[in-house]
Parts: C-alpha cells; sequence; structure tokens
C-alpha cells in the first residue's frame, strides 16, 4: 500500500491503483467482450462494437449490439460484406438506433458475411 497522490501529481511519487483510476476517468481495465460479436467501453463514456452477420435470407435482417448504448443519440455505423470470392462492398443500413439496426435486402442473393462497427457513448 502507498498513498494515492492527487489527481495531476506528475512527480516520481509511487502510482497506486487509486490513482491510475482517477487519471483514466474510471476502471483502468474497461468492461469488454472480446468476442466475434463483441465491444469495449472506455472509462471516458466511448463504446466501439463490432459483429458479423451470416447473411442466409434474402429478407432484411436485424442485428442486435452486444451493450445498447446509453446515449439517444445513434452510434456511428459502418457496415462492408464480403463473397466467397472476396469481393467486398458496403451494404445499405436502416433503423439504426442506440440498441441495433437493420440489413436491407439486397439482390446479392444470400450466404455471405455482413460485416459491422459501430461506435457511441
Amino acid at each position: 500500500t502507498a498513498p494515492t497522490p492527487t489527481g495531476g501529481d506528475n512527480s516520481t511519487k509511487l502510482a497506486t491503483t487509486a490513482y491510475a483510476n482517477l487519471m483514466a476517468g474510471g476502471a483502468v481495465v474497461p468492461a469488454k467482450s472480446i468476442a466475434a460479436n463483441g465491444y469495449f467501453k472506455l472509462a471516458n463514456g466511448l463504446i466501439i462494437q463490432w459483429g458479423r452477420l451470416l447473411r442466409n435470407t434474402s429478407a432484411n435482417q436485424n442485428v442486435t449490439y452486444p451493450i445498447a448504448f446509453p446515449s439517444s443519440n445513434p452510434p456511428s455505423l459502418a457496415t462492408s460484406w464480403q463473397t466467397s470470392s472476396n469481393v467486398a462492398s458496403f451494404i445499405n443500413t436502416i433503423n439504426n438506433s442506440k440498441t441495433g439496426f437493420t440489413v436491407l435486402s439486397s439482390g446479392y442473393g444470400t450466404d455471405y458475411y455482413v460485416s459491422w462497427i459501430a461506435i457511441g457513448y
């Protein structure tokens, strides 16, 4: 154990976990789920989520984020799809909200993956 320096102390004093948490704005180790569909929540509230959807139907498909974004503002969302011949392109989405989005039906058929990443707070 050691005394915890005050915020902004840049001396050579020993930095405790409590001081590191204070400087990081919360927990040093952010909440995370490192999975195929996962997320990383930083101490400042920024959330990065990602995933991959198998398009096995020609109908619209809903995607639910691993965790909901707390803000009522929809996150920034980027998507791409890749065919078996490794041709990648963007795909259209609608209804982007704090809990998920919808991948629109397309003329690309089925059995390809849509990769996505969403960033918000």
